[in-house]
């Protein structure tokens, strides 16, 4: 009876091992796959080296221009936002709008929040977001308002620009420190042509 339970206890044990063993390999494929796009996906959005990106106090020159789908530019966002911010939330360019949907940690609870903007290329390079709906759980906010609340609570990227009283977000992608010395700037956006043009830029030398 003794040696029965000692070879149905082996039997099991190497269930168990084949078992981990393959969510092992699972894991490991899953991370490999994940690995790779992300590395083509910068590699064809920007084909350069990670450093500072260009101020107004440095020259540029054009390195190369592109055209994205929304979606690639949703990914590259989302990317950034993970990256740069401890916001919970991610940036969505739809056929009508650019939207934002996330979360705020407070002390009584979790509030999902979602915004609605109406995208502006700017001069500079830089996508002004103007703010036409906000709505944190079941309320209705005020731009403003709940722009200044979005400070307060979240720890937003240096490249993006919270202007409450102006009701908008400003997408600074020139500033992301990480690219230097390129710099990502929209030229164009056309949300219901699926086509989005940025320019990749080099710094040169000082102004």
């Amino acid at each position: 009876m003794e040696r029965v339970v000692c070879l149905a206890s082996r039997q099991q044990k190497k269930k168990n091992g084949r078992f981990y063993q393959y969510g092992f390999y699972v894991v490991c494929t899953i991370l490999v796959v994940i690995t790779v796009t992300v590395i083509f996906f910068f590699s064809r959005l920007f084909a350069v080296q990670e450093g500072h990106l260009p101020s107004s106090e440095y020259e540029s020159e054009t390195v190369v221009d592109m055209t994205f789908t929304r979606e690639e530019v949703n990914k590259f966002l989302g990317h950034l936002m993970k990256q740069d911010g401890d916001m919970h939330g991610q940036f969505s360019l739809t056929d009508e709008d650019v939207r934002f949907y996330g979360e705020i940690d407070t002390v009584v609870s979790t509030i999902d929040i979602a915004m609605t903007f109406t995208p502006e290329v700017q001069t500079d390079g830089s996508l002004l977001l103007r703010a036409h709906t906000l709505s944190a759980g079941q309320l209705s906010l005020s731009p403003e308002y709940a722009l200044r609340m979005f400070m307060a609570t979240g720890e937003w990227p240096d490249w993006l620009e919270i202007l409450p009283e102006e009701e908008a977000l400003v997408l600074h992608l020139q500033n992301i420190e990480a690219l230097f010395p390129y710099g990502v700037y929209v030229k164009e956006i056309d949300l219901p042509g699926d086509r989005v043009e940025l320019s990749i830029q080099k710094v040169l030398d000082e102004k």
